[in-house]
């Protein structure tokens, strides 16, 4: 795939702010790309007052380290190195690994300060810090069957909103309407049974045939 490489200086800002020297490594667009963006573009700029421009630079200096790659060990071959040790020596209990991979939570929180004045200059009280974007909550867990060991899968309780049940009426309404309702899956169509209230045995035509009677 074609790049372009654009040059850049070292410059500093009136604000001590430094821009590295070096190249910025752009991809080039293949021709079926293209867009005209005229039409999605907000037509006013928006851009961020001085206040904020401030803010900024204080946060990524003070999150800014000296990185070097010696100081960062892979992990899954420290743990090999580990159980090699411990097999070798005999050892029933081996030493923790420590990861250095994992943020460094206690020493970013040394930095709260900074994150806030950054959060209440650019959204003021409007920010919330975990927007809830996803419509089901909940995921499958696996836990262990007593007395075999072995991992059994533990159902997870879904749950939707007002709304999120609305939207996936009306999806199997269109579905069922279409006669397309073969393209969903098994588990999708236990689960919109099971929100229903209806059985869920049988094979795929015949929930199939549960779902489209909903809608009769």
């Amino acid at each position: 795939r074609f790049c372009a490489l654009l040059p850049q200086i070292e410059n500093y800002d009136e604000d001590g702010f430094q821009t590295p020297p070096g190249f910025n490594l752009v991809w080039l667009p293949y021709a079926d790309d293209f867009r005209n963006m005229q039409t999605v573009l907000p037509r006013e700029k928006v851009r961020a007052s001085r206040e904020e421009i401030i803010a900024a630079k204080n946060l990524v200096k003070s999150l800014t380290i000296d990185f070097n790659p010696r100081q960062f060990e892979n992990p899954s071959l420290q743990q090999f190195y580990i159980a090699l040790q411990a097999l070798a020596l005999k050892e029933e209990d081996h030493e923790p690994l420590n990861d250095t991979l994992m943020p460094d939570y206690e020493g970013i929180s040394t930095y709260d300060n900074v994150i806030d004045e950054f959060k209440n200059v650019v959204w003021g009280d409007t920010y919330t810090d975990v927007p809830t974007t996803s419509k089901r909550s909940g995921a499958k867990r696996t836990g262990t069957d007593a007395g075999t060991g072995r991992a059994k899968k533990v159902k997870a309780e879904i749950k939707y909103e007002e709304g999120d049940i609305a939207d996936l009426e009306n999806d199997f309404k269109v579905h069922a309407l279409n006669g397309t309702l073969k393209k969903k899956t098994v588990a999708q169509l236990k689960e919109f049974l099971e929100l229903k209230g209806k059985p869920l045995s049988g094979k795929k035509d015949d929930l199939i045939q549960r779902v489209e009677a909903l809608f009769d």
